[in-house]
């Protein structure tokens, strides 16, 4: 007995459907409602074809097929077709988003299915859609037509209701709608009427549903449109929150202009009240003491204006005050003023001011002084031995204007390169606080590349971390007469302005109508799932103790239970162990993980800790300095912290350092000093390329 049907057709569009199933359940991770809907439906219609391909090789042989079988596997068709009919009509509704427009469609499903349901359970008894019999095999009922015409009915009814709510499609995804539609339609012509003995009608099918995968569910724009969602919805809550920042910085603002006023009158008081006891008395403790209140006295002066200066800055309220003035005394004032600074201190101040430099020239001379001063105040913030030296260089540009070159050079502890980064971002906008990484170097700084912005002019910087730091900068100067100079943009922040360009260009791409509003619900999920992740890994323990206390209170968890609950939270995968140990040479990984709970993630963090906070530069500046009791309390410090992660090696190298102090000859100590530090390097070096490893290989 020969194959009744031409299957050639069915098997080729199962394998494409099989590849378009694995596809986007293996490499397209999207798990929107409408990416889900797609996929059972793709599912749905290889199932349905393997039961068609099944079912026409089990009628061909009827004859040595029992009739049952023929029976309970023509009926399972029968069902996967309508099933694939209702998976479609259920991606065309996950695109809708109103549900009220949603419930009359449910009722005409739930209704149209349950018909499907009682009219096969009765066809096994009463053969109304199809029946068996050994003398003609497979025969067709007269309900025959109702069972081929519900999946087409789920697709007409879905192609409508597409049509009545265009608003949530694209006119690209209504035309791909309406070419599915019209392969199925073609498929069922060619099977009925052209191709009988062909199984045909499910090639074109899949046909559709690949039209339909290429036009609206490419999973790069999926992401795309998940990304610009997002955006829009942080956009509108930070554009919310910055008019509600604007107006209590405006009210602070002036606030903060009051008290600055108000705390002068007192302090102004204070320093007239001390250069008095200065002339009245010859105690040389009382001049003393009352020197050491006028020198705190100015910088609590000195701080308030620099507030006043950065406030006034901020509001474009300060202009140049260009005048005559003499360069080399200017110079020599702010070297003068170094020098009393630095007085007490283990470091060499050097000035060297160019010969070249005119007598006279024009400029603002108070505001290029309160820049040089800022920037020598920073140095001898963070240099505690070595030196520090003012370098000022001229060049004559033409008969009426130079360029005035200033360098402020120290050997202090530096900065590393991600807070150079920091530190550039901060001074070249001009914003306070964008330093966060550079510790202490902050509105001094932010101030004078204010003012050099106003005087056509950067501040630039060069650091290496334990060697020291470079600030420097050029101002051009009229020689004869006042010279005009363009003022540098550093971009002054207007977060309203900014917020609403984005806003505009969001706008545009979402005024497209193919904008599903369950991705917006779910990236949102997603944003504030990621938030939590990014808290400190401490906060997050504390919360899970709170969850299993809370737990323990209304007795969902038992107390005993508590205890296995937290291991399942920080449960370890063997690979982590495996990566861990392979890029963390020297380390005992199990010692660390105990430290961290056995959690690999919280491991990460106390790892990026370490190496966020290592102290090489205040080492190497306390043995510069031979300051032994300060390098003590740091080698103790990196001693626990190295144990924490597992570094046993430094950990104990470090504590038999700290015990072979008062030992050791203090050439030997100092060289034994250096060989920690260089092993301490090394172990900082190892967990920083693992980390580059880690974030290459996500």
């Amino acid at each position: 007995m020969n194959l009744c049907y031409n299957i050639d057709f069915e098997i080729a569009a199962a394998i494409f459907d099989m590849v378009l199933w694995i596809c986007m359940n293996y490499f397209f991770t999207t798990n929107s409602s409408v990416s889900r809907s797609f996929r059972d439906m793709v599912m749905w219609t290889m199932i349905t074809i393997v039961f068609d391909i099944i079912s026409a090789l089990t009628i061909s042989y009827g004859v040595i097929v029992p009739l049952g079988i023929n029976k309970i596997l023509t009926t399972v068709f029968f069902l996967c077709s309508v099933a694939f009919g209702y998976s479609f009509y259920r991606y065309i509704g996950a695109y809708i988003t109103d549900n009220r427009r949603k419930a009359w469609t449910a009722i005409f499903s739930r209704v149209a299915l349950s018909i499907v349901g009682i009219l096969l359970v009765a066809n096994l008894r009463l053969g109304l859609v199809f029946s068996f019999n050994k003398e003609d095999g497979y025969v067709r009922g007269p309900l025959y037509i109702i069972m081929v015409i519900f999946p087409i009915c789920f697709i007409a009814i879905a192609v409508v209701v597409a049509l009545l709510n265009k608003e949530f499609f694209a006119l690209r995804q209504i035309v791909s709608i309406g070419i599915f539609s019209l392969l199925v339609i073609i498929g069922d012509v060619v099977q009925v009427f052209v191709m009988p003995s062909t199984l045909i009608v499910f090639f074109f099918i899949s046909v559709g549903i690949w039209v339909l995968f290429l036009t609206m569910e490419n999973p790069d724009y999926i992401i795309f449109i998940d990304a610009v969602n997002s955006l829009k919805s942080d956009n509108l809550k930070s554009r919310e929150l910055t008019k509600n920042a604007l107006s209590v910085y405006e009210a602070n603002k002036a606030l903060v202009k009051t008290i600055i006023n108000e705390l002068k009158k007192p302090i102004n008081k204070i320093n007239a009240h001390s250069q008095r006891i200065l002339a009245k008395t010859a105690n040389q403790d009382i001049l003393n003491d009352a020197d050491k209140i006028i020198d705190n006295v100015k910088k609590i002066k000195d701080t308030l204006n620099e507030i006043d200066d950065y406030i006034g800055l901020s509001d474009d309220e300060i202009k140049l005050d260009i005048k005559e003035y003499s360069p080399k005394e200017m110079l020599r004032e702010c070297a003068d003023n170094v020098r009393y600074d630095l007085a007490g201190k283990n470091v060499d101040f050097q000035c060297d001011i160019d010969d070249k430099l005119p007598k006279k020239l024009f400029g603002d001379r108070d505001r290029i002084s309160q820049i040089i001063s800022s920037i020598l105040f920073n140095a001898i913030k963070f240099t505690q031995a070595g030196s520090i030296k003012l370098k000022a260089l001229w060049k004559q540009l033409d008969a009426d204007k130079g360029k005035m070159s200033v360098e402020v050079t120290d050997t202090g502890v530096g900065m590393r390169p991600e807070e150079v980064d920091y530190l550039e971002k901060s001074i070249n906008s001009g914003v306070a606080g964008a330093n966060k990484m550079a510790k202490g170097r902050g509105l001094g700084l932010n101030i004078a590349s204010r003012l050099l912005a106003l005087m056509g002019s950067k501040l630039h910087l060069k650091s290496e971390y334990g060697k020291g730091s470079s600030f420097s900068f050029d101002i051009e100067q009229g020689i004869n007469k006042p010279i005009e100079v363009k003022a540098i943009n550093l971009g002054k922040i207007s977060d309203e302005d900014s917020l609403s360009k984005t806003e505009d260009k969001v706008e545009k791409i979402l005024s497209r109508p193919n904008l599903n509003q369950d991705i917006l619900k779910e990236k949102l999920e997603e944003v504030r799932l990621s938030k939590e992740k990014k808290e400190r890994t401490p906060i997050v323990i504390k919360e899970k103790e709170n969850k299993y206390e809370k737990a323990k209170a209304t007795k969902k968890i038992l107390p005993k239970e508590v205890g296995l609950q937290k291991q399942k939270e920080a449960k370890l995968v063997h690979g982590d162990i495996i990566k861990f140990q392979n890029g963390l040479h020297n380390f005992d990984v199990e010692v660390g993980l105990k430290y961290c709970m056995n959690d690999a993630k919280f491991y990460r963090d106390m790892l990026n800790t370490y190496v966020e906070n290592e102290k090489l530069g205040d080492l190497l500046t306390y043995l510069k300095l031979e300051d032994w009791e300060s390098f003590m309390i740091t080698l103790r410090s990196i001693s626990n912290t190295s144990q924490t992660i597992g570094a046993l090696e430094l950990s104990r190298e470090a504590k038999s350092l700290e015990l072979s102090y008062k030992k050791e000859d203090k050439k030997d100590y100092t060289e034994k000093a250096k060989h920690f530090i260089d092993s301490y390097r090394k172990n900082i070096n190892i967990i920083r390329n693992f980390n580059e490893e880690d974030e290459k290989n996500g």
